[in-house]
């Protein structure tokens, strides 16, 4: 999938790459040093909840994928949540 996702994002990371497994709330600290962002700064999306629970056990908003209308809404509306503060 990397060749596809390229054009769209800046950085892509992979668990295996790094070292580490997504259940692990230390990939997302080492991503967050990388990229130089805070973790309120960033929405993590994971259809897997042990990967949801150490994303936000690392500080970054989640949103649980179950389905593409359920994930716009929820990014729309910590998008709305974050222009607020």
């Amino acid at each position: 999938f990397e060749p596809y996702l390229r054009p769209i994002f800046n950085n892509i990371y992979s668990a295996l790459k790094i070292g580490l497994n997504k259940d692990n709330p230390e990939i997302y600290q080492k991503i967050l040093f990388e990229i130089n962002l805070k973790p309120e700064e960033v929405i993590y999306v994971d259809d897997n909840s042990k990967n949801i629970q150490a994303a936000f056990t690392a500080g970054l908003n989640v949103v649980q994928y179950v389905d593409n209308k359920e994930l716009f809404l929820e990014i729309s509306r910590h998008i709305n949540e974050s222009y607020k503060s």
